[in-house]
């Protein structure tokens, strides 16, 4: 199931041009970390969560309430997130664990 959220999250960062980070910087144990996350647009933010939904949706994993709460929508978690990294200890943890960090 981490390998599924991984994937979403290689296609949200094509976007970015590869010149503009190294690996080590935006990636912690090969999974897109917070500094990552806040070089995103809130575009970019929002495809990626909802890409993170999608795959949560069609996989059903028996964790599923661990990544998102059902009761706030992909803006509100946005924000979360945006807020869970200003802290600068938590900038090298992982989105996905963010996410359920938050939930």
């Amino acid at each position: 199931m981490l390998l599924r959220l991984l994937a979403v999250s290689l296609l949200s960062s094509s976007a970015l041009s590869p010149a503009q980070f190294t690996a080590e910087t935006v990636t912690t144990a090969g999974m897109n970390n917070g500094r990552f996350w806040a070089s995103m647009s809130f575009d970019l933010k929002v495809m990626y969560l909802v890409g993170v939904k999608d795959t949560l949706i069609a996989t059903k994993p028996p964790d599923e309430n661990a990544y998102l709460a059902g009761i706030y929508n992909v803006e509100e978690v946005e924000k979360s997130i945006d807020r869970f990294y200003e802290t600068p200890e938590n900038r090298l943890i992982p989105i996905v664990f963010a996410l359920r960090v938050l939930s």
